[in-house]
Formats: structure tokens, sequence, C-alpha cells
């Protein structure tokens, strides 16, 4: 692309990444594609993450830093949104990191094709030798119109792997306070796509930090979690038909399921019986699961009447 291109601005909220920050901004800095503006917001970093990021501003003009008081992720995107002077945004958090070529490759995608987002595959990366595709259905680059590709934006819950056209959020902002604000807001920007390009090509470093999954969640942060898939139905109900409907109801019932494979997993932890009896009681029947799955769902159903150890 060449010296007209469309400035592209690229949001990053920060917060106690003092690890990873630079590697995440530098991978921008070398981005092909030249008119960016990178906005790094620090949302009250207790580490040196906000001095990192005022030292390599001060060598880059296309990097700006914004320091705010603590609001989350949501806070901070909305905060990067409201500052941004692009007509494309995109998102990246500050623990991951880019392929050089992605926003040329996604922009030349977008304007060619006069979508209204671009979308790529991604890794899911734990260090330079451990990492994995995800891998999208889509074999090659592919556009989507009208309501094939509002369905295709549900399937894409994660906002970083993305450009938008920034007039997609002129009335959408992230959920402040609430868990789970990727698919809490792409729903809502699936709504307003019209075109759609899919780029099969992983482009986009999802840094997976180890942490104990029992040790991350609460019963309500469980509950929340699960509650995305009851937001998602309750928009789209009078929009889709029952065959969409029918696999947000699966969707949120494969969440169940592995959410409960994960405290089995931990079952040598204190766990909370009430929020065991919580899932079970969110199921939608009839509940698709493989053979193991039921015996596995049974034996929680079991569980939940007699057995078990609460955490209250």
């Amino acid at each position: 692309m060449g010296l007209n291109e469309p400035l592209l601005s690229i949001i990053v909220p920060v917060y106690n990444v003092e690890e990873f920050i630079e590697e995440c901004i530098h991978s921008l800095l070398h981005q092909t594609y030249q008119n960016t503006e990178i906005i790094l917001v620090d949302d009250g970093s207790t580490d040196n993450s906000g001095k990192i990021c005022d030292t390599i501003a001060s060598d880059n003009k296309s990097v700006t830093v914004y320091h705010k008081l603590n609001g989350g992720l949501s806070s901070a995107r909305n905060y990067g949104i409201e500052r941004a002077n692009g007509a494309y945004l995109g998102f990246v958090d500050s623990d991951d990191f880019v392929d050089t070529q992605m926003y040329e490759i996604l922009m030349h995608e977008l304007l060619s094709s006069g979508a209204d987002a671009a979308v790529c595959d991604y890794y899911n990366y734990y260090n330079s030798e451990q990492y994995s595709v995800r891998q999208m259905p889509e074999k090659e680059t592919t556009v989507f119109e009208g309501e094939s590709a509002k369905l295709r934006v549900y399937h894409e819950f994660s906002a970083c792997n993305k450009v938008y056209k920034r007039e997609l959020f002129a009335q959408v902002r992230y959920p402040e306070g609430k868990l789970y604000e990727d698919a809490r807001t792409m729903y809502k920007i699936a709504d307003k796509v019209e075109k759609l390009v899919i780029v099969p090509k992983p482009l986009y470093y999802y840094r997976q930090r180890q942490t104990s999954i029992m040790g991350t969640f609460s019963t309500d942060n469980f509950l929340d979690r699960v509650s995305v898939w009851d937001e998602i139905y309750d928009f789209e109900k009078d929009k889709f038909p029952e065959s969409e409907l029918t696999r947000i109801k699966n969707r949120k019932n494969a969440l169940i399921i592995e959410l409960l494979k994960s405290i089995y997993q931990h079952r040598n932890e204190k766990i909370d019986k009430g929020l065991v009896c919580a899932l079970l009681a969110q199921l939608s029947e009839p509940v698709e699961a493989t053979k193991k799955e039921k015996v596995f769902l049974s034996f929680f159903q079991v569980y939940s009447k007699f057995g078990g150890r609460n955490s209250k």
C-alpha cells in the first residue's frame, strides 16, 4: 500500500505487563502498514509498564501514551476509542504481539473488498517453542455479506484479530464492570456489519499465561461467563432462525460442560458445591453431549445432591 494509506488507530490497554509490553509495542512499530497511530492506555499500572511506554513514545512520534486511574480493560479500550483519530480501529492486548504484516494484509483486504471489518486467524502462544494455530474453517480469503456476515462475526469473539471501520463503534462501547467484554461487545458489532472479509492466516499471537482456573474464577465469574450466551440469545431471538438460536444454546451447554470439567480437574482444591448446582441449572435441554460427557454430567448431578465440599 502507498502514501494514501488511511490512518489506522491501534489501541493497546496496558496494565502491569512490564515483562511483555516492549515486545508488543515493537511488533506494532515494525508494521509494514505505515500509517498508524499507536495509542497506549496505561490503566493505572503499579509496575514499570507506564514508564516503559513513555520511554518508547519519546523516540516514536506514532506512539501516544495516556495514563489513567485503573478502570479495567473495557474502560481502557473505551478511553482509547474516544481519543483515536483514525478512520479504522484495531485492538491489541498488551501481553500479545502481532506479525509485522498483519495490518497491511487486513487493511488491503478490507479496502479492496469494501468490507466493514477484516478478521485474521491467530496463534495460541505459550512460548517460542510451544504455540498452535486456532485454524479457521475457511481455506482462502472469503467475503461474507448480509446475514451471513453477521453470523460469521458471532463466531469471532476476540476483539484483537481484527480491523474495523471506526463507524462500527459510533454507538458501541465495551461494557465496564463486566467480564468477557469481547463476547459482550462483538454481537453488537456483528449487528452493524454488512460485509466481512475473513483472512485465514495466523497473524496475531495470543499469549496463553498459565493460571489456576479455580484461583482465577469465583462463582460469580463462572456464572458471568455463562450469562454472556443468555445476553446473545436475547439479542438474537427476533433476528435469526431457530437453527441459529439452537446453536447458541448448544454453545452455552458446551461452555458449561467445559467449566464443570475444569472444576473436576481441580477437585483437590476447595470447590463450591453451590457453583456446580448453579451451572447444572443453566443447562438447556436437550443437551448435546458425547457418551463420556453424559457420564460426566451424571456424576455431577449425583455430586450436586449428595457429595462435595462447599467453599463457603
